[in-house]
């Protein structure tokens, strides 16, 4: 026969963070603010040649932005984090917030900490997201023969996300 005091004995979570117990209608408001603005704190997002949305809210110091949400008390979460939620991609927020999955992080492959877009998003080993440093400011690269293919020299199994190429004007004399 149970007793009290088995029935009550503690169950540990593989993983708890609070941003799995957020709702989905709050994340959804604080991304609905984000994108259209929160006057008069910050603007409504902005794009760029890649597709990134832009928050224009201030950042930390590492270039992240952070967002408030009802029922998370307060306590803020990333954006890019909630945009995969949003987006229904909590598995890859889950190996991130996993002690016992390794080191997993939300990788950017357009290479833009503010970006939010849920399709510029991944989790990957950390590993793998800090050999995306190299494809940094990479842009595509158009083939000299006549052709004018353009291909992007990312070599990642999921390429990252570039920026087009600039023309080259020719030089000009002083």
């Amino acid at each position: 026969m149970e007793t009290e005091s088995t029935y009550r004995q503690p169950f540990y979570y593989i993983v708890y963070s609070p941003i799995f117990s957020l709702r989905w209608k709050d994340i959804d408001a604080a991304l609905r603010r984000l994108s259209g603005g929160y006057s008069p704190y910050y603007k409504a997002k902005s794009t760029n040649a890649q597709g990134c949305w832009i928050a224009n809210k201030m950042h930390n110091g590492h270039g992240y932005v952070k967002l408030k949400v009802a029922g998370g008390g307060r306590r803020e979460f990333y954006a890019h984090h909630l945009a995969l939620i949003h987006a229904g991609a909590w598995s890859d927020v889950f190996w991130v917030h996993c002690k016992d999955a390794g080191d997993y992080e939300i990788s950017h492959i357009c290479h833009n900490t503010r970006c939010f877009n849920p399709e510029h998003l991944m989790a990957e080993p950390k590993a793998e997201n800090l050999a995306r440093n190299s494809c940094q400011g990479l842009t595509w690269i158009q083939c000299p023969c006549p052709c004018g293919h353009r291909f992007n020299p990312c070599q990642h199994p999921v390429p990252c996300i570039l920026p087009p190429s600039i023309p080259q004007s020719p030089p000009t004399a002083i």
